[in-house]
């Protein structure tokens, strides 16, 4: 999880942005394990850099078919930092409705 994590960051670089990685947690169980990162970027809108602030999450989930697999989630919330706590709450509303469908 930690590499698709690094990756995520390293495509933004890529991208020419300064980029800051900031807090890292694991998250979730051995069953179903997470990872959150807070990213902060300068990016330029209409011509002047602007700062703002993604949270990742990363969310693994079985497949329903072959116990083996797994596929890993990207879900990721953009906001300036003034826009950030009044948005949070409903982000993480939204990441407790995704569940994997059930098996059919």
């Amino acid at each position: 999880m930690t590499r698709l994590a690094d990756e995520a960051v390293d495509k933004l670089r890529a991208s020419g942005r300064d980029v800051h990685l900031g807090r890292r947690n694991e998250v979730g169980s051995a069953a179903s394990p997470g990872l959150t990162q807070a990213v902060r970027m300068t990016v330029d809108v209409h011509g002047a850099p602007r700062e703002i602030g993604q949270f990742q999450v990363f969310i693994a989930m079985r497949d329903s078919h072959d116990e083996h697999r797994r596929a890993v989630l990207h879900v990721v919330l953009t906001a300036l930092p003034d826009q950030f706590d009044e948005v949070f709450g409903e982000f993480q509303r939204f990441l407790s409705t995704i569940r994997p469908e059930a098996a059919r």
